[in-house]
């Protein structure tokens, strides 16, 4: 039994990661055609634009894994099929139960490594490509270190703490300096709200520097007109699918604890701890499709309703996602449910078998 574990898992092995090969290849073709469009905008050029794609691969492996697997598992068991060996293992007396657990301790090892890479790495890279390219596509007009980002706005200079998606910054200082290089004012707000070029600043400590004193008042409020490219905007704020399972945990926890909604938060965060059991799902399902209907089918036919199941998938997992962010359900709910769905459907597929 363990040299046919070993012959079924090289087989199913080799055709997923012939599947994420493929796939690869086209994600990286189309996303970099997508990039043609900003090369040219300040120092982003096609070097840049190309680190930028495939630093958003492992991003992608982990989006299309589920449909992926379930393809590789498919191919696999299916020239298996063509080759009337699982015929051979049927007539052996290794029942369907008895591949399916085979088929599962193999892609188990593969849905552990690209959940970790999906949790912890993935999001890291992504940030740090939309960031990058938000640099270069300014033309210098700023810069991040691990301290906040830095911009430079005639004699002011502003120092942002963190960039939070829809345009607010927080912890926002302002430095002014005369034209002989002489610090003049330095303004603080803790918040910021960044549109249409404007900044928005609330609660302000305003401190002006003269030669025998320094003043110091408080404004309710200010505004800046300070053009500043929206892409560096976009990239420089940290997106919920950007962020790793541990910042997600915290982020939300912090939402929480001001009495703010974190629904679209919490949907990326189940959404993430759902993913490996959606990867099983879908896997499971492609099982009853190779001893049912698609037994004498060709590859290419498998590989067309494979790509039909899980575009189903996909498109069930796009719809309730929104769905309770508009209707205001759980969010857990929006991200169990689709892998509950397909689940009972490969149950009765499975009982359909013969």
């Amino acid at each position: 039994m363990k040299l046919l574990q070993n012959y079924i898992g090289k087989t199913i092995i080799v055709s997923t990661l012939l599947v994420i090969l493929v796939v690869l290849a086209l994600q990286l073709f189309v996303n970099f055609v997508g990039e043609l469009r900003d090369i040219g905008q300040g120092d982003y050029g096609p070097f840049q634009a190309l680190i930028y794609v495939i630093l958003g691969l492992p991003q992608a492996i982990y989006s299309f894994f589920p449909m992926a697997a379930m393809l590789g598992v498919m191919v696999g068991l299916g020239t298996l099929a063509m080759h009337n060996e699982l015929m051979i293992l049927r007539v052996s007396g290794v029942s369907i139960a008895q591949v399916s657990v085979m088929v599962l301790k193999t892609v188990f090892l593969m849905i552990v490594v690209v959940t970790l890479m999906g949790v912890f790495v993935a999001p890291q890279l992504v940030h740090w490509a939309e960031r990058e390219k938000g640099l270069q596509t300014s033309g210098g007009q700023a810069i991040t270190t691990q301290q906040g980002t830095w911009l430079k706005n005639g004699n002011k200079f502003i120092h942002v703490q963190a960039i939070l998606p829809g345009g607010r910054l927080q912890g926002v200082t302002s430095y002014t300096f005369s034209p002989t290089h002489q610090l003049q004012s330095v303004n603080f707000s803790p918040k910021v709200n960044y549109d249409s070029h404007r900044w928005y600043f609330h609660e302000v400590v305003e401190s002006r520097f003269f030669d025998d004193h320094v003043e110091t008042k408080h404004v309710k409020e200010e505004t800046l007109d300070l053009v500043l490219n929206p892409a560096f905007i976009h990239a420089a704020e940290e997106e919920p699918k950007e962020l790793t399972l541990t910042k997600l945990y915290k982020f939300i926890a912090y939402q929480r604890s001001n009495g703010m909604h974190a629904n679209e938060y919490l949907l990326v965060f189940w959404q993430r701890l759902m993913q490996p059991i959606a990867s099983l799902v879908m896997i499971f399902l492609a099982i009853p499709c190779i001893f049912g209907p698609l037994r004498s089918a060709t590859v290419g036919l498998r590989m067309i309703a494979g790509i039909a199941i899980g575009f189903g998938f996909y498109i069930v997992n796009a719809l309730f996602g929104p769905m309770s962010i508009v209707y205001q359900f759980p969010p857990f709910f929006a991200a169990a449910l689709p892998s509950i769905l397909f689940f009972l459907a490969g149950v009765w597929m499975m009982r359909r078998v013969r």
